[in-house]
């Protein structure tokens, strides 16, 4: 079996998971080839494309030159019109997406089948666009993503934000939960794509990591106490997942995908999504307690190898291509 996998150029999440896959499907013996493009190729006059070497074809919402007379597998991350998010985009912003969703319909149309990875993005586009998907959850890579041999208690306790300082992660909270946490806590946070640190994280108790590359990232995360993430809208977040790999407990919003992660009160807390004031109160419990801290990054660890691991994401791949490709 060969699978042709092409997405556009991202640098966020998107390519993470497509990295993960490919590493996944290579380790079962499945085929790959892999073509990555920009997303202004969408607006050149189409042209047909001619059948590659393979036995099924898969891409994101943006990918709809690819189809051919092959089986199309379409990949649904978060829905750029969810209402959840809507609100805090920008006029521009709102532009944009108003052209990836004009392509997301055009894409999601032509599909054999659609996967969405998690049950909320799968109920999300059932609600608002119609479309039926299988739910398959992406994988970690737990020989990358592991917990230090011995734990580290830092003080003051440490917390860790991960991804694109934007509203949509909820960036815009970090400083005022900090400003109230204090000096007793120090938030580590990265720039993501960024190249400046959001606005509002100048406090004394807050770092700009900037850019990281893998190493760093994973040295991160197996360094601080707690991850904090706000986010109001995540179709399936690696910085949890990764985190949670690495024996870290999550302090982030109940809503969209997280729950479906984050088990409330074992592997974290899941903070009523905007209120600063909960954020604030499950992050000085954890401060104080140790022993809570150890016991949630083991129960998280064990979480990722039982339900997120790569060989699980990379067979449910799998089963699913047989049935596309030789139904």
């Amino acid at each position: 079996m060969k699978i042709a996998l092409k997405f556009a150029q991202t640098n966020s999440g998107a390519t993470t998971w497509m990295n993960n896959l490919i590493t996944a499907l290579n380790q079962e013996g499945i085929q790959t080839s892999t073509e990555i493009y920009k997303l202004t190729n969408n607006f050149k006059p189409a042209t047909p494309h001619p059948s590659p070497n393979c036995d099924l074809i898969q891409t994101d919402i943006t990918g709809f030159r690819y189809k051919t007379n092959k089986p199309l597998a379409v990949v649904e991350y978060h829905l750029i019109t969810d209402p959840l998010i809507w609100k805090y985009y920008s006029f521009s912003q709102k532009i944009f997406n108003q052209i990836l969703h004009y392509w997301e319909l055009k894409t999601l149309k032509q599909a054999d089948v659609i996967i969405s990875i998690s049950r909320y993005t799968q109920k999300k586009l059932t609600e608002l666009l119609g479309f039926d998907s299988v739910v398959i959850y992406p994988g970690i890579n737990t020989n990358l993503f592991m917990p230090l041999s011995s734990q580290i208690h830092n003080k003051p306790f440490q917390l860790l934000f991960v991804g694109n300082p934007s509203k949509r992660k909820g960036a815009d909270l970090l400083p005022i939960i900090m400003q109230k946490l204090g000096p007793g806590y120090l938030l580590r946070y990265t720039s993501g794509l960024n190249k400046n640190p959001y606005p509002g994280l100048n406090q004394t108790n807050t770092i700009s990591l900037g850019k990281l590359n893998l190493k760093q990232l994973i040295s991160e995360y197996q360094r601080c106490d707690a991850l904090l993430f706000p986010s109001r809208l995540e179709g399936f977040c690696f910085a949890v997942a990764e985190a949670m790999a690495c024996s870290k407990p999550i302090v982030c919003s109940n809503c969209s995908s997280l729950p479906e992660l984050v088990i409330n009160q074992k592997g974290g807390f899941l903070c009523k999504s905007e209120d600063v004031d909960d954020f604030v109160d499950k992050i000085q419990l954890l401060a104080n307690k140790p022993a809570l801290v150890k016991k949630m990054g083991i129960f998280n660890h064990q979480r990722i190898i039982n339900s997120f691991s790569l060989p699980k994401m990379a067979l449910q791949f799998i089963k699913l291509y047989e049935n596309t490709i030789y139904k």
